[in-house]
């Protein structure tokens, strides 16, 4: 059985991801919320899958998202959400820009790299929810992960590790706009 971990990075969408994976058809055992600010390495050990919550300001400012990826990259099943994709991004060496103007509450494409492993869904497009102001930059192709969608504009929305179950995606698959969100957190849902 699946047991899940969100690190609530203070942000309101976190509710509505622990209510995905509840809904989901995956058996999952326990879905536990704990904020960014308590977390210990030594909870997360009996948890199965981590979920990085989508939240305010930049991965910095949320190191604790760095020490779990040190510790659990190769032995957890990870999530990064819109905050916790930026993580997983510069944790691994992808710059992060400041948008020009801020995507909050938009409904968008975005167009999945099935060239790819892209593990999350056998989709070639999916609209998505959009909330968020940074995105992780193009970044060198020896780092060990891959980008698995872009936006309309060609911007970063998804990425992998080549080798381990981490993923970020930059939209909400929690948000009512992302029409595939169930099905994305079935499929992260049973790796590993």
């Amino acid at each position: 059985m699946k047991r899940v971990i969100i690190i609530d990075n203070d942000d309101s969408f976190t509710y509505n991801l622990k209510q995905l994976i509840s809904n989901s058809s995956i058996g999952v055992e326990e879905v536990v919320v704990v904020s960014h600010q308590t977390v210990t390495l030594e909870e997360i050990v009996s948890f199965t899958h981590i979920i990085f919550s989508p939240g305010p300001s930049l991965p910095k400012d949320r190191p604790k998202m760095y020490e779990i990826l040190e510790h659990y990259e190769s032995s957890k099943v990870i999530l990064g959400v819109c905050l916790g994709h930026q993580a997983i991004g510069s944790f691994y060496g992808a710059p992060l820009v400041q948008l020009k103007e801020v995507v909050h509450g938009q409904q968008k494409m975005i167009y999945w790299n099935n060239q790819e492993k892209c593990r999350l869904t056998t989709k070639e497009n999916t609209m998505v929810g959009l909330y968020h102001s940074w995105y992780v930059e193009q970044f060198n192709p020896l780092m060990p992960i891959i980008v698995s969608a872009k936006d309309e504009q060609g911007r970063i929305m998804a990425i992998e590790h080549k080798e381990y179950n981490v993923f970020g995606v930059q939209f909400h698959p929690e948000s009512i706009m992302t029409t595939q969100g169930q099905e994305m957190i079935d499929h992260w849902l049973s790796l590993g």
